[in-house]
């Protein structure tokens, strides 16, 4: 286990959000490009593609840069302007899965993993997320994150 989270964004080129403790909705079928990494000044964007309220997909960007601690992240998006949230980095198992807090939308335990590992997560990634955050739910149902690959554009610029 490492706990450094320069290195797992270094691993999370594609990303998929597997699981997560509320059963909220929020990151339902969330996957993540990262568009820009810095690994010498840290820092990095990801361009999260998340299913909006009326079932249509969007994109939304999300810088991250260093905070106090090397398991933690400042975090700052364009829908939120004006304000940065403080995300921590639990877990990693260095190849396949990383298990972070994004305070973004309240509490969100999430367990990412690499796309390629999308039909082989190890058991040790599950093993450790029921032990950091508790009983989690799938949020990649099949049904529902069928179009999962979709990428819609919002511009939030031109709605400000």
């Amino acid at each position: 286990m490492y706990r450094l989270f320069p290195q797992a964004v270094a691993l999370l080129k594609d990303a998929i959000a597997l699981m997560d403790v509320d059963n909220d909705g929020t990151l339902d079928c969330l996957t993540a490009t990262r568009t820009q990494y810095d690994p010498d000044g840290w820092s990095a964007t990801y361009m999260w593609n998340v299913v909006g309220s009326n079932g249509e997909r969007f994109q939304v960007p999300l810088y991250f840069t260093p905070a106090d601690t090397p398991d933690d992240f400042t975090l700052t998006t364009p829908i939120k302007p004006g304000q940065s949230f403080v995300g921590h980095m639990y877990y990693s198992d260095q190849e396949s899965c990383v298990i972070i807090d994004m305070p973004l939308v309240g509490y969100q335990c999430a367990l990412w993993i690499t796309k390629e590992r999308r039909d082989s997560v190890p058991q040790e990634c599950f093993s450790q997320y029921a032990k950091i955050c508790g009983n989690g739910t799938n949020i990649q149902v099949k049904e529902t994150c069928k179009d999962v690959e979709r990428k819609d554009h919002f511009d939030f610029a031109s709605q400000a």
